[in-house]
């Protein structure tokens, strides 16, 4: 059910306008998180119902919403940026932690 969760915030972050202009105009994944880590809570309240225990755990256990929102938003903007054609960022490092609001 966690894996589930962290799809649906995936799909529903990748339809956001304001989140694909944001990885469309970023070359850089660390420009593109500071956009991404403002929107990312209010995506995981829209995915709350239903998904009460890992919601919970998101905003309870920071160290794990780091991990989470990391893993989320390297795919959300890959896939992106993959989708306009747009080049991989060279030199990417995915376990690089990301500040969470």
């Amino acid at each position: 059910m966690d894996q589930l969760f962290f799809d649906q915030v995936k799909e529903t972050a990748m339809a956001n306008e304001k989140i694909q202009e944001a990885a469309k105009a970023n070359d850089k994944i660390e420009n593109f998180a500071l956009v991404f880590g403002e929107m990312l809570e209010g995506l995981f309240i829209e995915r709350m119902e239903g998904n009460e225990k890992i919601f919970k755990r998101l905003m309870d256990d920071d160290d794990f919403q780091a991990i989470a929102s990391n893993h989320i938003m390297r795919e959300v903007y890959q896939k992106i940026r993959d989708s306009e054609g747009a080049a991989s960022e060279p030199g990417l490092v995915i376990d690089a932690p990301v500040a969470t609001g």
